[in-house]
């Protein structure tokens, strides 16, 4: 197909037309487009102020950490100045609309919000942030020279949360690793106190009770992991401390003692006051369990206690059956090498087995006691030294065992499933190889 001389030049007018727009206009687009909302902040922002027709929501660096200042003192929320801090300091200019003689149409009259970002005591940045545009791709601006411009909306998004939400959503902020005791006081019960010291323990009466060294952690992290449900204003507080529904206190290392009182209202919610901090709370998170910090809770379960290292002779015995582990040179082995040859891996697993066996509850009364036993299993170190011996018999009603260990020196109840776990490693440890 021939073209006309019409058609050709038409053709090369076109295509120089698109040349001329990629060579010249994308470039200034591109220009405009990654041209900076500020210059880069070369001090460290230590207060942002916001002001919106609602009031004014102002957060300051106090010490070590960041504050709300205006509406209320409290504890800020990081999270939620750095994601504003970032979005002003990465923000591009997409576009600019020049100076307006009725800001109205773009939300400016008055702002959606006015965001200044100081460093000591000097303002590194101010812009004023209206609407957002119809396809909500950006938000409407402007700077101090009065143009309106085009920015991203994250920053609009971040300067307009609710006031309440740059506060410290946490319940009460402390490093688990700090707390060196606790003491746990429900409503109408004597308080229980757990110390730190080789492991965590409690006193009962004349005895001291190991804690268990995951369920204590894990019990301090509850309260780490409690949220603010609501801000609650003080002036509806007034008497609702008078009866609590608990207290706990944490005594830190290098830190004055924290101390959270908690009241429980008639719709089942419970409010919550830290001393010291004026603020009162609603509290999301499961209070009553975090209350139960009970010796029957939070104590070692475990039955057996001992180093692997220690360990040189394991005995079980029952009426019909007997059995001899003994180590020697490291490695697990039947006392007479005819009796055949040990798995180690297998050894290894009855022997961890053995050190995370727990019971389930403590017993009391003559109809649990654990003897006459049916089985007996001892672990002895060098020169037959009984590192720890656990005793037992099955309770036919429940077909679960009654059991008391000689480091434990209570009588226990250890669920039948367990005990068969135990039974079948011990079982499997010897190879035919």
């Amino acid at each position: 197909m021939t073209l006309s001389r019409t058609s050709r030049v038409l053709f090369v007018l076109a295509a120089v037309a698109v040349a001329a727009y990629a060579f010249l206009e994308l470039p200034r687009r591109r220009g405009e487009q990654s041209e900076p909302l500020f210059a880069p902040f070369n001090a460290p922002i230590d207060a942002v102020q916001i002001d919106r027709p609602d009031g004014r929501v102002r957060i300051e660096v106090r010490g070590s950490h960041w504050e709300t200042v205006e509406p209320v003192t409290d504890l800020a929320d990081y999270s939620r100045i750095a994601t504003l801090i970032d979005a002003l300091e990465r923000a591009e200019i997409a576009r600019h609309l020049g100076p307006a003689d009725d800001p109205a149409p773009f939300g400016l009259a008055p702002p959606a919000a006015v965001v200044t970002l100081e460093s000591h005591g000097q303002t590194v940045a101010r812009v004023e942030l209206g609407t957002l545009t119809v396809d909500k791709s950006y938000a409407y601006a402007r700077r101090e020279d009065g143009d309106v411009i085009l920015i991203p909306p994250d920053v609009l998004s971040a300067a307009t949360h609710p006031s309440e939400a740059y506060r410290d959503p946490h319940l009460a902020r402390f490093d688990v690793a700090n707390v060196d005791a606790f003491t746990v006081t429900r409503d109408g019960e004597l308080p229980v106190h757990w110390q730190r010291g080789n492991g965590w323990f409690a006193v009962a009466g004349h005895d001291t009770i190991a804690g268990d060294s995951v369920q204590v952690p894990m019990y301090l992290r509850r309260f780490r992991g409690m949220r603010v449900r609501a801000f609650v204003p003080p002036a509806d507080t007034a008497g609702v401390f008078r009866t609590l529904a608990g207290r706990v206190t944490l005594h830190q290392a290098n830190a004055p003692p924290l101390t959270m009182r908690f009241a429980a209202r008639p719709d089942s919610v419970y409010w919550c006051r830290i001393d010291g901090a004026a603020r009162v709370v609603a509290v999301q998170g499961d209070v009553p369990g975090g209350l139960d910090a009970t010796v029957a809770t939070l104590r070692d379960r475990r039955l057996l206690h001992f180093l692997p290292a220690r360990a040189q002779r394991i005995r079980f015995a029952t009426a019909d059956t007997s059995a001899v582990l003994v180590r020697a040179g490291g490695t697990w082995a039947l006392p007479n090498p005819a009796l055949g040859r040990i798995d180690p891996r297998a050894a290894s697993d009855f022997v961890r087995a053995l050190r995370t066996l727990q019971y389930r509850r403590v017993v009391d009364g003559p109809e649990t006691r654990a003897e006459p036993a049916a089985f007996t299993l001892a672990v002895s170190a060098g020169g037959d030294t009984l590192l720890d011996e656990l005793r037992g018999r099955q309770d036919p009603a429940t077909q679960d065992w009654i059991v008391t260990s000689r480091s434990t020196g209570v009588t226990s109840e250890l669920a039948s499933a367990h005990w068969n776990e135990v039974w079948h490693r011990l079982r499997r440890i010897r190879t035919s190889r």
